[in-house]
């Protein structure tokens, strides 16, 4: 009796397990659109990053209906990185050989890079808008001995010569301090910037996480800014566009009624009676 009452609960055990089996890991925080890669980044046999096969595997994540991809958990030397996101050679960037993965379909896509450099997180993202643009923003990388004047030719080199309408760099110069340069193709320079990280301080870390994040409320203040003037911008071109189009319908219109006016046939005028032949006078038999 004890075997056959425990064969019930065993098929029910399986049975738990069969259906716990399939349903998804809410834990994985992923929906459909989203795709993420942990790990190495994959590289080629002499040890670089294999920036062609990147391309392939976020071209084939978007094939499957992504919309987002990120890697993450990667690991890069300083150098390397500077190669990677800072060059201006278009077939030696790896955002630029991303971005060339993002079609221009009218659906925003977005690929990111969330990675450890020299101990320090860094992040770098590729953006297709739905208008087609694209856009990059590097964070935390270290841009070396770069003065200010370096900083705004790299990001409208990288602009020009790799395809963005806008490029963001944000990171660190060697003595430590936070720069911040953006360059957008219709504004030219928007931010050139060096603010004190205030390393070495015991609140540094609170106070860099502190800045940050008004940095990025800023950033999106100003995105709105600018997305709300190009909008306007399209919106007064369109207004002129109808406008020229109603002034040309209401000049036709005018046009015609003129020509109308003028070919419309005159009203003929009464001829003349005066010339009529009048009646003979009755004779006048009065003396009758």
């Amino acid at each position: 009796m004890k075997t056959l009452g425990a064969a019930p609960a065993v098929w029910l055990a399986a049975l738990v397990l069969l259906v716990c089996g399939m349903l998804p890991d809410r834990g994985l925080g992923q929906s459909l659109d989203e795709a993420t890669i942990r790990g190495a980044l994959p590289r080629t046999p002499s040890g670089a990053v294999d920036l062609a096969q990147v391309r392939e595997v976020v071209a084939g994540r978007f094939a499957q209906g992504a919309r987002a991809v990120q890697f993450r958990d990667f690991t890069l030397d300083v150098e390397e990185s500077r190669s990677l996101l800072l060059s201006v050679e278009r077939n030696q960037n790896l955002l630029a050989h991303v971005g060339a993965a993002l079609p221009a379909d009218g659906v925003e896509r977005t690929v990111t890079f969330r990675g450890v450099v020299d101990g320090q997180q860094v992040e770098a993202r590729v953006q297709r808008q739905e208008d087609g643009t694209l856009r990059a923003r590097i964070e935390g990388v270290h841009v070396g001995t770069l003065s200010d004047a370096d900083r705004e030719q790299l990001v409208q080199r990288l602009s020009q010569q790799t395809g963005f309408e806008r490029v963001r760099l944000e990171g660190f110069d060697g003595g430590g301090n936070r720069v911040r340069t953006e360059f957008r193709v219709d504004s030219g320079l928007v931010r050139n910037e060096v603010k004190s990280e205030g390393r070495g301080r015991p609140d540094g870390g609170s106070v860099r996480t502190d800045g940050r994040q008004a940095e990025r409320r800023d950033d999106r203040r100003l995105d709105r800014q600018m997305d709300r003037r190009d909008e306007r911008i399209v919106e007064r071109h369109e207004d002129r566009r109808i406008d020229r189009q109603g002034d040309g319908r209401v000049e036709r219109i005018e046009r015609n009624q003129r020509v109308e006016r003028v070919e419309r046939v005159e009203r003929i005028e009464r001829s003349d009676r005066s010339g009529r032949t009048e009646r003979p006078e009755r004779p006048d038999r009065s003396g009758r």
